[in-house]
């Protein structure tokens, strides 16, 4: 439930949720990051929160959006409760690392799912399960997977600040901009154990254009870090037909900013677009369906 007070948006939350904060600030705490999807929304919900970790386990991009984040002056009781909250990734283990090693010392491990797909993997080490205990959710979809995913675990489903804070700072650039210079933005992300690949969406995606007025389309393509921009390139060889921008010295705020629509299959980005009032279109291809709700997709002309 959310509510107006002097301006700011308040949000008020179930009992279970809000007893874990209670928990949490009086808790010794310890991060454990690297992937920038996961680190951006944990590093959101510390700040939002008034959390105050004691130690940061991260890497990567993470270390960047953490450089700004205070740290305890360990004035906590030497008996505080140690807490590890963790994040998850694709492309390395070392978030998985730090669970694993948090679990074998006892120490309360909570791990915070950023996205929709691909729960029971991202849980997987050395061909084992981690045998996590609870997770933070940040819609209902997301915590209904989670449930499925995780019979015995908690589910904690807590506000997205980060979406938030994006979505009002889009919403701004957008308003000031002179004109939207994108027709379509295309949003990339690694698909794994789908029944389809990036390749099938992305020519999808090309395939739906051809049925626009071609001659006129300002297309643009905001690859994901971990995708070759040459498996797109041979993609775009066989759809002569369109020039289609890169966009690589841009924020995704931005990009999104200068966008009247947006497509993609699972991205985050589609439900920050959706919240920042763009319109956005389901890249995937049938019959496969996308993890995020029907329900923020437009229709296909």
């Amino acid at each position: 439930m959310l509510s107006e007070r002097f301006g700011r948006t308040l949000t008020i939350l179930p009992a279970l949720e809000s007893n874990l904060l209670s928990e949490l600030l009086s808790s010794s705490l310890s991060i454990a990051s690297h992937d920038a999807g996961g680190a951006n929304i944990l590093e959101a919900f510390i700040r939002s929160n008034k959390l105050v970790p004691e130690r940061l386990y991260i890497s990567g991009p993470a270390e960047k959006i953490f450089s700004a984040t205070p740290m305890t002056d360990r004035s906590l009781e030497i008996d505080s409760p140690k807490v590890l909250l963790a994040t998850t990734g694709w492309q390395g283990n070392f978030e998985k690392i730090n669970i694993k090693a948090a679990l074998e010392q006892n120490v309360r491990t909570i791990v915070f799912l950023d996205h929709w797909t691909n729960f029971k993997e991202r849980m997987e080490y050395s061909t084992k399960q981690l045998l996590v205990s609870e997770f933070v959710t940040f819609d209902e979809t997301a915590k209904e997977l989670a449930s499925e995913c995780f019979l015995d675990a908690i589910i904690y489903c807590f506000p997205n600040y980060y979406l938030i804070e994006q979505s009002t700072k889009i919403k701004t650039l957008r308003f000031s901009l002179d004109s939207l210079d994108i027709d379509y933005l295309y949003i990339g992300e690694p698909i794994h154990n789908q029944g389809y690949s990036e390749k099938d969406a992305f020519s999808n995606f090309l395939k739906k254009m051809s049925y626009q007025e071609t001659d006129s389309l300002r297309l643009a393509l905001r690859p994901h870090p971990s995708q070759s921009l040459e498996s797109y390139f041979k993609i775009l060889a066989e759809f002569s037909i369109f020039s289609v921008h890169v966009t690589q010295e841009t924020t995704l705020a931005e990009d999104l900013a200068r966008s009247k629509a947006v497509v993609g299959c699972h991205s985050m980005a589609i439900k920050l677009a959706h919240m920042s009032q763009i319109p956005v279109y389901c890249a995937v291809p049938k019959p496969f369906t996308s993890k995020l709700p029907a329900s923020l997709f437009e229709s296909w002309k």
